[in-house]
């Protein structure tokens, strides 16, 4: 968390410069450090999701077969989402994010990362990880992202099955979804990806993981 604690300063010195949103996330991480309640900031937990990422391999372009390499606010967000959670229980205090970032600057490597960790790390037995998009086709791009990354990622090539619509670890899986798939009823999602969210005509697709998921990003 070294870098993650150095993108807190900077952002609160003024040092880097960010929008209003990210400014009050940064903020509020810090004020809730000091807090007497039911949440804890567990380092370790933090530190534990960009560890993986960081032994996750590149699959395309000029760093291709390269170790992927968490820029500070790739850090800070991962170890806010993984690592505050409740005291008693251990389970992640945010069930819930958004993120609009420019294109080209990792986001759905992000969501391939974080889709992993989800069925490696959580525990759940029969998790169940959706790439959601308006159409099938555009939920496959993040899809393909997992399954490449596995594919030249020592580690992760012998622990995971790869299939054309699904990617399997033990009894858990990743797929892809659309709005216009035919299998919206009858699933159980444990984490729900959703792709353009702008794109969506309505709530629909949202409404319909966050009433089943346990976590959903």
């Amino acid at each position: 968390m070294k870098q993650a604690n150095q993108y807190i300063e900077d952002v609160l010195s003024g040092k880097i410069l960010v929008g209003e949103l990210t400014r009050l996330a940064v903020e509020r991480h810090v004020e809730d450090l000091d807090k007497d309640w039911k949440y804890t900031f567990d380092e370790k937990k933090a530190q534990r999701i960009i560890d993986f990422a960081e032994k996750c391999k590149h699959w395309k372009g000029e760093f291709a077969g390269e170790n992927i390499i968490l820029q500070p606010h790739q850090r800070f967000y991962f170890g806010s989402l993984f690592g505050w959670v409740e005291k008693k229980t251990g389970l992640r205090r945010f069930k819930t994010s958004y993120k609009e970032v420019a294109r080209k600057n990792g986001k759905t490597t992000e969501c391939a990362l974080q889709s992993k960790y989800h069925l490696l790390a959580d525990g759940e037995v029969g998790a169940q990880c959706y790439f959601v998009a308006t159409k099938e086709e555009q939920a496959r791009i993040g899809f393909k992202d997992v399954a490449e990354i596995i594919k030249v990622t020592p580690g992760l090539s012998t622990r995971f099955k790869v299939f054309t619509k699904s990617i399997v670890y033990k009894s858990s899986f990743i797929k892809p979804l659309g709005s216009d798939s035919n299998t919206q009823d009858g699933f159980d999602p444990s984490m729900g990806i959703i792709d353009e969210y702008h794109a969506h005509k309505d709530d629909k697709m949202l409404n319909v993981i966050e009433s089943r998921a346990n976590s959903g990003l």
